[in-house]
């Protein structure tokens, strides 16, 4: 228990330190760094660009909703009720946390980006989304009957898929690796919060 709270700690600590640079307008070696290595080698023509906005759409905000709402619906109708909900209030939160610090941090998106895409950019919906949403999917599937061994596939498959929902967001130029970094961080120390404050008062366990 006490390891789990550490690493929320760890998390929100590290998010904290990259929010206040943020706000303080400074250069974060990690942006430059990032930035630096994938556009050694990005390669932005027409059929790239229309495979990773294809991708990238994976974290669309209309997508994992419209994911939710199926998946929610079909738990209802298996008799998994508490799952289903809890799955539309996670949705909820995400949304509303990643707004909210948008709108207080008002962070202009990059100047080199390869599609055209308003609104803020810290910190990343897209990423704050994919782990949100297919990481409370990797808790249902942990908290299934499913065989152990399909449970740490599908673990890792999903994981793969957050990574690079980010990985799109950095390619096409619309967001800063800072952006993608504290929205994982972030919603990452969420889930834990989220998913022990549920375990004990929705599911009734430790």
């Amino acid at each position: 228990m006490k390891k789990k709270w550490i690493l929320c700690g760890i998390l929100i600590t590290l998010f904290l330190i990259i929010l206040i640079s943020v706000l303080m307008g400074r250069e974060l070696f990690i942006d430059n760094a990032i930035i630096n290595f994938i556009r050694s080698f990005r390669n932005p023509t027409e059929g790239n660009i229309k495979l990773i906005k294809t991708i990238t759409l994976l974290g669309d905000k209309y997508f994992v909703a419209a994911l939710v709402v199926v998946i929610a619906t079909i738990l209802y109708f298996l008799n998994q009720k508490k799952d289903g909900y809890m799955m539309v209030l996670n949705l909820v939160n995400i949304a509303i946390l990643n707004k909210g610090i948008k709108y207080i941090v008002r962070r202009p998106r990059p100047l080199d980006m390869l599609i055209e895409k308003d609104g803020f950019s810290f910190p990343s919906g897209h990423s704050m989304l994919s782990i949100g949403v297919y990481g409370f999917i990797i808790f249902l599937i942990w908290k299934s009957n499913l065989n152990k061994k399909y449970k740490i596939l599908y673990t890792i498959l999903i994981s793969l898929l957050i990574l690079i929902v980010g990985y799109t967001r950095l390619y096409l130029g619309v967001h800063y690796p800072s952006d993608v970094i504290g929205g994982y961080l972030l919603t990452s120390a969420y889930l834990i919060i989220f998913i022990s404050y549920i375990n004990k008062k929705v599911y009734n366990k430790s």
